[in-house]
C-alpha cells in the first residue's frame, strides 16, 4: 500500500486584543471564513492502486490542536470525484473515486491517526501519452476542483542488473570503493524536469534463541533535479566506507543476538513529475529575511496537487547462485571490518562455506 506524501492546513481561532489609550477592541477572525478543499494525489504508472487524499481547512473558536484531532474536522460530508483518461483529445476511460479508511497514519503528528481517509481507483495501465484529468463535485456543487497531469514513464535502472556483485571494498583492509547506480532519466512531459530520489535498503535476519527476526534500514541515498542531465542516463554511487559506517549506525549492537545474516539490498528509485518538484521547492523554507513565499498549487477550486510520479525497484537476494549481493571482500569488511566486527554478522553463502576452502567468516 502506497504511502503518499499530504499537505494540511489549520487555521486556529484567535481572539486578538488591541489596546490603544485605554481602550480594548476585540475581533472575531472566524466572521469571513471560507472552507477551502486541500487535495493531494500522485499518480503512479508502477502501482494499480491510485490514492487521492482530499480534506479540506478548518476553523473555529478554541485550539485548533484540538480540532485536529477530531477526524470530522478534516472531512467534506460528500465527495463526487473522477478520474479520466483522455487520448488525442478522446475520452477512453472513466474512474470513479472510491472512499477507503487506512490504518497507517503515524500517531505523532498534530492530526487525527491511525486512521485516516484516502479515495482510490484501480487501473490496469496508465499511458504515458495519455492526460488524466481530477474532476471533484464536494458538498452538492458547493466546491468543483478541476486537475490534470501527465504521468511519469521510462524511468529504468540500468545497473546494477541481476549478474552484478557488489564491490564496496577491495583485496586489502581501508581500500574502500563506490557502486554506481545508473538509471534512464523520464520521458514524455510528464516526466520534464523530473525530481529523483534513490533509496538503498539493507536487509539482515537477527536470531534471537536460534528464531530469525527479519530487519531493515532505508539509506537516503541522493535526491536531485533532472534539469542538470541531457544525457539521457544520470549516476550516482553508493561509496563503499560509508557504507558500513551506515550499518555501524544504523544497527545497535545487542548481546541477546547469537548472529545476524545479510538476506537482501533492494535500491527504490522514484522520479517525481515537473509539477511535484514545483511544488517541492514551493515547500522549502525561504532564505528571505521576509520568510515570505507564494503557495503552489496545479489545482482549481483547490489548493494542493495533482501529479505524477514513477517507482522502479531493484531487488537482489544475498544467496541466489553464484551472483551474490556482496562479493567476498565486501563480506569480509561486513562481518570483521573495523566498522563493524561488533555486530556479529556472518556469511551463509555457499561459496564461503565451502568445505575446501572456507572464510573465517563463514557461519558456523
Amino acid at each position: 500500500m502506497k504511502k503518499l506524501k499530504h499537505s494540511f492546513l489549520a487555521l486556529s481561532g484567535i481572539a486578538t486584543f488591541l489596546l490603544v489609550t485605554g481602550c480594548k477592541s476585540e475581533f472575531d477572525v472566524t466572521t469571513d471564513y471560507q472552507v477551502t478543499p486541500i487535495i493531494f494525489g500522485l499518480l503512479d504508472q508502477g502501482e494499480k492502486f491510485q490514492y487521492i487524499r482530499i480534506n479540506k481547512t478548518f476553523l473555529g473558536q478554541g485550539n485548533a490542536y484540538d480540532f485536529a484531532k477530531v477526524a470530522d474536522s478534516s472531512y467534506f460530508d460528500q465527495v463526487d470525484a473522477k478520474v479520466v483518461e483522455v487520448i488525442n483529445g478522446s475520452i477512453q476511460n472513466e474512474w470513479p473515486l472510491r472512499d477507503t479508511i487506512l490504518e497507517n497514519k503515524s500517531e505523532n503528528g498534530a492530526f487525527y491517526a491511525p486512521q485516516h481517509k484516502l479515495y482510490y481507483f484501480y487501473a490496469d495501465t496508465l499511458y504515458p501519452d495519455a492526460i488524466y484529468r481530477l474532476e471533484a463535485n464536494i458538498n452538492n456543487g458547493e466546491h468543483i476542483v478541476k486537475g490534470q497531469t501527465r504521468v511519469v514513464s521510462n524511468v529504468t535502472i540500468q545497473s546494477p542488473i541481476q549478474q552484478t556483485t557488489f564491490a564496496l571494498r577491495g583485496a586489502q583492509p581501508g581500500d574502500y570503493k563506490g557502486i554506481p547506480i545508473i538509471w534512464t532519466t523520464a520521458s514524455g512531459s510528464g516526466g520534464r524536469n523530473s525530481r529523483y530520489n534513490v533509496k538503498f535498503v539493507f536487509h539482515w535476519d537477527e536470531y534471537t534463541g536460534g528464531i530469525p527476526t527479519s530487519k531493515s534500514f532505508t539509506w537516503n541515498l541522493s535526491e536531485l533535479s533532472g534539469e542538470n542531465y541531457t544525457g539521457g542516463t544520470i549516476s550516482v554511487s553508493v561509496p563503499g566506507e560509508q557504507f558500513f559506517q551506515m550499518v555501524r549506525d544504523r544497527i545497535p549492537i545487542d548481546p541477546s543476538v547469537e548472529r545476524r545474516l545479510h538476506t537482501k539490498v533492494e535500491i527504490i528509485l522514484t522520479a517525481g513529475a515537473e509539477d511535484l518538484t514545483n511544488y517541492m521547492l514551493a515547500s522549502q523554507p525561504s532564505s528571505s529575511l521576509a520568510q515570505s513565499k507564494p503557495t503552489y498549487t496545479n489545482l482549481e477550486g483547490a489548493i494542493g496537487l495533482f501529479s505524477a510520479r514513477y517507482t522502479h525497484r531493484f531487488d537482489k537476494l544475498f544467496v541466489n547462485g553464484n551472483y551474490r549481493t556482496l562479493d567476498q571482500n565486501s563480506m569480509r569488511e561486513l562481518c570483521e571490518g573495523p566498522y563493524t566486527y561488533e555486530l556479529d554478522f556472518c556469511s551463509n553463502h555457499p561459496i564461503d562455506n565451502n568445505p575446501l576452502n572456507p572464510m573465517s567468516f563463514r557461519c558456523q
